[in-house]
């Protein structure tokens, strides 16, 4: 395990180092900088200005050696500062990183919590009126655009019914239903959109599991449905599912940008939006690493968890 985990360590460290490079690139790629802009919004600045405040940034030197000037900060904890919102980037993705998982870890929880179930009671019962209802329900959530839903909730239960409010967060020092009030909108949209295409997956996964040799041994020895299903059936089926999950783990902490813009939600997803927006160099870079760090770590947890589902299955080693 010890020499697993430090060989997906060093592939996850190279892998990281190229993404940085590549967003670094793009970004640097972008047409207009912070001096541009700054230049623009200051009519008393002067070229000789504007090219001082150049090679102070760095801004005159080839991508490549900005980046390794980057990177020779970074390894010293100099991340640099937010030019939109004038503090370190650390201090401005903190709050975001909060409310985004706040967010999407209620929504992939209750998501998680109604698809499993729906998606096992569907491969129980083949071809029956139950399963063509989860399907129905499944593929009309996958083709729901989030943009339409958010708005449709919004028209009923906000402007049509009163019932919630229509975006925002909480004052401080709110109760927890009052929390509970602003984020039921937002949190119901991406269960809606997400908790179809994860009972299809549950569901694909439990109809192939119960095809086995092993469960019709099961059921000729006597046992019951439920034991068949629950205990023997979806602790394998769960293991191509955890892959998709793994997927979405990055997801939980880069926030959904729709979903956020049109709530007004100050998570992760419309930081990244407004950041690259903005020429915020500094915050658009550390937020989207930060993205590919959490989609490398879901897929280290997910090998873990193929272990612990399957114990066939060993870490490390080639079978």
């Amino acid at each position: 395990m010890r020499q697993y985990l430090l060989a997906r360590s060093a592939q996850s460290l190279v892998v990281i180092l190229l993404m940085s490079f590549v967003i670094y690139g793009l970004i640097g790629l972008m047409p207009g900088d912070p001096i541009d802009i700054l230049a623009s919004e200051d009519p008393t600045m002067t070229p000789e200005d504007v090219a001082a405040l150049r090679a102070l940034y760095d801004l005159d030197l080839p991508v490549y050696e900005r980046y390794l000037n980057w990177l020779g900060r970074a390894f010293t904890g100099e991340l640099g500062y937010s030019r939109l919102f004038g503090q370190p980037v650390l201090d401005v993705l903190g709050p975001a990183l909060v409310s985004t998982l706040v967010l999407m870890g209620t929504a992939f929880i209750v998501a998680i919590a109604i698809a499993i179930p729906v998606g096992v009671l569907a491969a129980s019962k083949p071809r029956s009126a139950l399963d063509y209802g989860v399907n129905l329900f499944a593929f009309a959530g996958i083709s729901l655009p989030s943009f339409w839903l958010a708005l449709m909730l919004m028209t009923l239960l906000c402007v049509t019914l009163g019932w919630l409010p229509a975006g925002g967060t909480a004052p401080a020092g709110s109760g927890v239903l009052e929390q509970l009030r602003y984020m039921l909108l937002p949190v119901a949209t991406i269960v809606i959109v997400n908790v179809g295409s994860y009972s299809r997956f549950v569901r694909a996964s439990m109809l192939e599991v119960l095809r086995k040799d092993y469960i019709r041994t099961a059921r000729a020895k006597g046992a019951g449905q439920w034991r068949v299903v629950w205990r023997h059936g979806l602790r394998n089926g769960m293991i191509p599912v955890v892959t998709i999950l793994a997927l979405e783990f990055g997801s939980l902490f880069s926030g959904a940008l729709i979903v956020e813009t049109i709530f007004s939600w100050p998570g992760m997803g419309k930081l990244i939006f407004d950041s690259i927006m903005g020429n915020d160099f500094n915050l658009a870079l550390i937020a989207l690493l930060l993205a590919t760090v959490l989609t490398l770590l879901g897929n280290l947890l997910a090998d873990i968890c193929y272990a612990k589902l399957d114990p066939r299955i060993v870490i490390g080693e080639g079978r």
